[in-house]
């Protein structure tokens, strides 16, 4: 469970035994002074920002909570990108970039204000749907190597859809609607990158590709269900990835296949950690490409790839299956 979420559940604790002398408004009014002292707002700035960042396209993760039950986490990525060499400034191909993310974390939580009218167990669905968009100059450094200086704006929504059981599953839903559960913020997503690329020949017909990415995430509520949820955020979001690509000797309809084979890092700053519950996690993976660099060579379009891949880090396990267009 990420750190805020464990704060929360924390401080409803304390709040159990007054509870059964308060009205909802009373009791509402409590969870929302526990949710602002939590930094609730901020924990879920931060999975928007998880959900906008490039990287695996397709993934299932379960996250370790410790005895209580796991987190379990989709998240399916589309990132576009193009260095358009025809277009230069100072030297350097204008670099532009568009991921379109959604995330969903599904969660159950144990007995809430226990022994009281409150009495409820939440069980909650959390869903993130972003566009961030990029733009920079790829300036070439060496033959085969390029850094990338850029800036990202988008905007995401972040909402909760939670259903609660017991018996006091009415007044619980009542007193938290829109401040700990069911609610929705949209918000503004924004920051510096900078990425360096490096690309290379490994023997006669084997490629390797490297790409190494710092980005700092700054993200503001534009609009949320309640006051608590506000807020602002920033994290620092480290990834690296590396890429080997041969001949199989196959083809498919005219087309040459190549195999894949990647391994990929991801680390992630003190307020995407706390959101997510975890600090970084690696990929281990391989796949199939189909190379055709005919179909859009206005963009350097050479064909598409079929991956999938192991993700592992301390308190997360999962898989990733998915497509990628290769450029």
């Amino acid at each position: 469970m990420p750190l805020s979420a464990r704060l929360l559940t924390a401080g409803l604790v304390l709040l159990a035994a007054p509870a059964a002398a308060q009205s909802v408004q009373d009791v509402r009014r409590d969870i929302a002074r526990v949710a602002q002292d939590g930094a609730f707002g901020k924990s879920v700035l931060g999975i928007a920002g998880f959900a906008a960042m490039p990287g695996v396209s397709a993934a299932e993760f379960r996250l370790d909570n410790g005895g209580l039950p796991d987190t379990e986490v989709s998240r399916l990525a589309l990132p576009l990108s193009n260095d358009w060499e025809t277009l230069r400034i100072l030297g350097a191909a204008l670099h532009t970039e568009l991921t379109l993310g959604w995330f969903t974390a599904e969660q159950d939580y144990g007995t809430f204000f226990r022994g009281t009218a409150f009495q409820g167990r939440p069980s909650s669905e959390i869903n993130s749907w972003t566009g961030v968009a990029g733009l920079g100059l790829a300036f070439p450094v060496g033959e085969r190597t390029t850094l990338t200086p850029l800036m990202m704006l988008g905007y995401g929504r972040v909402e909760d859809d939670t259903d609660f059981t017991g018996p006091g599953a009415a007044r619980l839903g009542r007193a938290t609607r829109g401040v700990l559960f069911n609610w929705r913020t949209d918000e503004l997503i924004y920051g510096p990158a900078v990425k360096l690329d490096h690309a290379t020949q490994l023997g006669a017909d084997i490629g390797f590709e490297g790409t190494a990415r710092a980005n700092l995430i700054l993200a503001e509520t534009l609009d949320a269900s309640h006051p608590a949820l506000e807020g602002s955020s920033e994290a620092v979001v480290l990834t690296a990835h590396g890429e080997l690509d041969g001949p199989t000797g196959a083809t498919i309809a005219g087309r040459e296949l190549r195999w894949l084979a990647f391994a990929a890092g991801t680390a992630f700053g003190a307020d995407a950690a706390d959101s997510l519950g975890i600090d970084g996690f690696v990929e281990l993976g391989a796949g199939l490409e189909i190379v055709d660099r005919s179909i859009l060579p206005q963009i350097a379009l050479e064909g598409a790839s079929l991956r999938a891949s192991v993700i592992l880090g301390d308190g997360v396990t999962g898989w990733s299956l998915g497509g990628q267009l290769e450029f």
